[in-house]
């Protein structure tokens, strides 16, 4: 017969913070998987300028999508190791937003504003909630 498990390592269960954590990666696949996609598809419908950097920036953007759809995966199963590189794409993701926000002039859509204003508080929501369910797992497991 083996130990019952803390309540908070009971197997399939998934808590608050590490939902909210694999919510925003999965948002955030996502939103890589659509604009690879619609790379691709620039490039097919032949408007692209350049058919390199579309090609490449679709498929940087389809990887990246799905080495982000298996870290929510991780993330949900409560793998330890997936935080380094989850949150150091976050702080990517962060910087990038934050230089285009620095960078937004008059002429900047608003939806490019936008866009960045969502992926820097998401990058920030992820991080969070990553940190906290790691320090809510450490200090529930010292008990």
């Amino acid at each position: 017969m083996s130990a019952p498990h803390p309540s908070w390592q009971e197997p399939g269960r998934v808590h608050a913070w590490r939902a909210v954590a694999a919510a925003g990666l999965a948002v955030e696949s996502a939103a890589l998987a659509v604009g690879g996609l619609w790379a691709l598809g620039v490039v097919l419908r032949g408007v692209a300028d350049s058919v390199a950097v579309d090609l490449s920036l679709a498929a940087f953007a389809l990887v990246l999508a799905a080495l982000l759809a298996l870290a929510k995966r991780a993330v949900l199963r409560g793998r330890d190791r997936v935080r380094g590189p989850a949150i150091t794409w976050q702080l990517l993701q962060a910087a990038t937003a934050g230089t285009l926000i620095g960078g937004a002039g008059a002429g900047t859509p608003l939806v490019v504003r936008g866009a960045s204003w969502f992926a820097a508080l998401l990058a920030l929501v992820v991080v969070v909630a990553l940190v906290v369910d790691a320090a809510r797992g450490d200090r529930r497991g010292l008990s």
